[in-house]
């Protein structure tokens, strides 16, 4: 699944880096650039509890930040 980032529009197939990160195949700049789409979409909180954890220990950590509400 890919959809149209409207800030860049640029086509994000996050679906496939989900699948290239659980198999350990994303660079640290691929899996925080997925993370920080993840959070900006709030597809982070819907995932597996896994997802949301790990955005926080990003956002924590200053890698990602959190979205502007």
């Amino acid at each position: 699944m890919t959809e149209n980032n409207n800030s860049n529009n640029k086509t994000f197939d996050f679906v496939g880096k989900i699948i290239d990160f659980e198999n350990g195949e994303l660079s640290d700049d691929e899996t925080i650039e997925l993370f920080q789409y993840l959070i900006d979409t709030g597809k982070a909180w819907t995932l597996q509890g896994y997802y949301g954890r790990y955005a926080m220990d990003l956002i924590n950590n200053g890698l990602c930040k959190a979205k502007k509400v």
